[in-house]
């Protein structure tokens, strides 16, 4: 975010910092910790699992129906490898009501998928860049005939390369000569 900005300015484009969303992740002994957002509870509404019979916790606190931050903890594979994690992060930055879904995610802080993709918050994020504004068509697409390429393309340059059969036969060990025009 803070490369995007810059560049925007250096290119002339007066843009503003937003702000950054608080994040860490670390990975210790095999398991992996984030913290995204506001998860300290500070009086929010907070959703919390523990696991059992694996090491795995989560987090989620709550701002009405809006996830405004969150601790994952636990193998890579329920933290990082199944997008939980960009999901979560997902749902705090389109800072958007997730309406019945956060019911649901509530009960079962571990079933962030079904929340993430039904409460629309893919299409959220998808229309915004980094700088959280709507993106424009980009006109880098070429729409017509190609170029014409003319009598320089990689074929016509690169010298002609041939096997000379002569060499390396009868179980000599000596290498095929190459023989360029």
């Amino acid at each position: 975010e803070h490369g995007r900005v810059a560049g925007a300015n250096m290119a002339g484009r007066a843009t503003r910092y937003a702000g950054s969303l608080v994040m860490n992740i670390l990975d210790v002994v095999g398991l992996q910790c984030a913290s995204f957002g506001l998860w300290r509870s500070d009086g929010r509404e907070t959703s919390v699992v523990a696991g059992a019979s694996r090491p795995a916790y989560r987090k989620l606190c709550w701002d009405g129906e809006r996830v405004v931050g969150a601790i994952l903890l636990g193998p890579a594979d329920d933290v990082a490898l199944l997008n939980d994690l960009g999901m979560v992060k997902g749902l705090i930055q389109a800072r958007r009501p997730l309406g019945p879904w956060a019911a649901e995610l509530k009960r079962n802080p571990m079933d962030v998928r079904r929340a993430f993709v039904a409460a629309g918050t893919p299409g959220a994020l998808v229309g915004q860049t980094l700088l959280g504004q709507p993106l424009a068509e980009q006109r880098y697409r070429l729409t017509g005939p190609g170029p014409d390429r003319g009598p320089h393309r990689a074929a016509d340059v690169l010298p002609q390369i041939k096997l000379d059969p002569t060499r390396g036969k009868g179980g000599s060990h000596e290498a095929t000569r190459v023989v360029v025009d």
